[in-house]
């Protein structure tokens, strides 16, 4: 696949965000295209890493077709779209997968934290 058609596939899996809203007590910021760009700010202030930049920024974006089992669909939608591409840029050794996860685990912990703060002040 050309990188055009994967720029625009990869854009349309986000534009399908846009306007689903989640339930406000986890996701006060409303929809999930705009928390899923809150998780990539994150991501890109954290750390230097691409693939975890890619990781912040697609991780819901199998909520546009079922809220509740968007975690599969989302990887099925990037199955051999990204995935060789991602698995390709690491080293393969059990440092590089080691590092990749301990910085995934910190976006993510931050990612909560700053829902969770938002959700507070809204009350």
């Amino acid at each position: 696949m050309k990188q055009e058609g994967i720029r625009e596939e990869l854009l349309d899996l986000l534009y399908a965000l846009d306007g689903l809203q989640q339930d406000p007590y986890h996701h006060p910021e409303g929809d999930a295209l705009y928390h899923s760009l809150q998780v990539f700010e994150i991501a890109i202030h954290q750390t230097n890493a691409p693939k975890l930049w890619a990781v912040a920024l697609l991780h819901d974006i199998g909520k546009a077709e079922d809220i509740t089992t968007h975690a599969g669909i989302g990887a099925d939608a990037l199955d051999g779209l990204l995935s060789g591409r991602l698995v390709a840029s690491f080293d393969n050794t059990e440092q590089d997968v080691q590092e990749f996860l301990t910085l995934a685990q910190e976006v993510i912990l931050s990612a909560v934290t700053v829902t969770r703060c938002a959700a507070e002040s809204n009350k």
